[in-house]
């Protein structure tokens, strides 16, 4: 793996453990808990990162990463700084595309394991961009635009945080079974 990309990818690694830890200590009627009917559970937004991840590994199998030449350019700079600020605000964002919002057809376990298996198959091919494709064009992400692996992968990371701190707000609601 390219060594700037290997502190972002331990960071990725890190926001995930963080999350699975959480809905880990939790049992599996707090795990199903909404706050409001339209609101997500802890599995819900496990399904959805898991569902974005896989959806992000399918464009790299579609596109693959080492077959792109086009570079990412100053204006999708801007755009994936713009969408990090999102990720790290208060602000509300409808999952851009249907195929990432929650089906409640896994459990909790399921949902760890097919996790751990998109993570697998991300590091199996992140270990194989060369020196010297820092800023290829690897992802076009439906709102922030095409991102190069580094933002990919700071992408997952701040979007993992978001759903962090939404699983943990779902912990200090009032109803929350005990």
């Amino acid at each position: 793996m390219i060594t700037h990309l290997q502190k972002s990818w331990e960071e990725m690694e890190s926001s995930r453990k963080a999350f699975c830890d959480l809905v880990n200590s939790a049992n599996e009627a707090q795990r199903q808990f909404k706050p409001t009917p339209e609101s997500w559970s802890m599995e819900n937004n496990a399904e959805h990162l898991l569902l974005s991840e896989a959806g992000i590994f399918k464009f790299f199998e579609k596109y693959p990463p080492l077959n792109s030449t086009r570079t990412v350019g100053a204006s999708s700079k801007v755009k994936d700084f713009l969408y990090k600020f999102i990720l790290k605000s208060p602000i509300k964002v409808k999952a851009p595309i249907e195929s990432i919002i929650p089906k409640e057809q896994m459990n909790w376990a399921e949902l760890q394991e097919g996790w751990q298996n998109c993570r697998n198959n991300f590091q199996e091919l992140f270990e194989t961009i060369p020196e010297g494709r820092e800023n290829i064009s690897v992802f076009k992400h439906p709102i922030a635009g095409p991102m190069n692996m580094e933002q990919t992968i700071q992408f997952i990371h701040n979007h993992t945080l978001r759903h962090f701190g939404q699983i943990q707000r779902i912990t200090k609601d009032k109803n929350y079974p005990g």
